[in-house]
């Protein structure tokens, strides 16, 4: 179930911006946790921006 959750997250983008704006909520996920969900979801998505041209050479 969280797994499905993560992966929705992932595919929608826009569904954090509004947990981020308290225009949504996650069903069974406590308001404060929000935050810290957001914020590593933010956190991944900016590694992942970084790493997307990045590749090894064997």
């Amino acid at each position: 179930m969280k797994q499905d959750m993560i992966d929705y997250l992932m595919k929608n983008p826009q569904v954090l911006t509004k947990l981020e704006n308290g225009e949504a909520s996650l069903i069974g996920i406590p308001d404060k946790l929000i935050p810290s969900i957001v914020d590593i979801f933010n956190k991944k998505m900016t590694l992942s921006k970084k790493c997307k041209g990045i590749f090894w050479e064997q």
